[in-house]
């Protein structure tokens, strides 16, 4: 038992501040398996009330949900059993200012693909226009919206773009649209017959 206590209590020091024993990273691990098993008992539950297409932007926000979820509960476990977090934080701040600054249109378009899923502003088989290009949304993503314009080309539309350009939804109200055409002609011509 005391062989058994020592082996638990063997602590793996990174610097004078940082050190982390078997026995706390055997509970982070029984603590990140049992998130997992909530986390995917949770997902059924709220996938069996939904229907197919809202089931789609379930996976999409879920999925991020649950990796912030996990690195939440990874930190606040390691705080919890005595892990100095805040060096962990202070020596990795550098490096996570530029991760941040290198990803911030990343997390823009994420945050954006969240609030249109949830909003509901556009949907698949909308027709959008967005800086002057008209498409069918083919499908929303969390980083971006794919679009097939008329002559069959593809637009991947960052979703950032909803949230800081104007956005045209035609087909919000219905299918049926108004549209105008602008027709020239000489003076004098029948106005019946154009």
């Amino acid at each position: 038992m005391k062989e058994l206590n020592k082996i638990l209590n063997y602590t793996f020091q990174f610097n004078k501040e940082i050190g982390i024993s078997i026995k706390a990273l055997l509970m982070l691990l029984i603590v990140l398996i049992l998130a997992s098993f909530l986390l995917k008992y949770f997902e059924k539950f709220v996938k069996k009330r939904l229907q197919n297409e809202d089931e789609n932007k379930f996976n999409t926000v879920f999925s991020f949900a649950s990796w912030l979820l996990y690195i939440i509960i990874f930190l606040t476990t390691l705080n919890s059993l005595g892990v100095n977090v805040t060096a962990i934080f202070a020596a990795s701040a550098a490096l996570l200012i530029g991760v941040g600054l290198a990803l911030q249109t990343f997390f823009q378009d994420i945050i954006s693909g969240i609030f249109i899923i949830v909003d509901q502003s556009v949907h698949v088989g909308d027709i959008i226009e967005l800086d002057g290009k008209v498409g069918r949304v083919e499908e929303i993503k969390l980083r971006t919206t794919r679009a097939v314009t008329i002559d069959n080309r593809v637009l991947v539309i960052p979703n950032h773009k909803y949230l800081t350009n104007s956005l045209y939804n035609w087909t919000q109200n219905g299918t049926t649209t108004r549209e105008s055409v602008n027709v020239g002609v000489a003076y004098g011509s029948d106005v019946q017959l154009v």
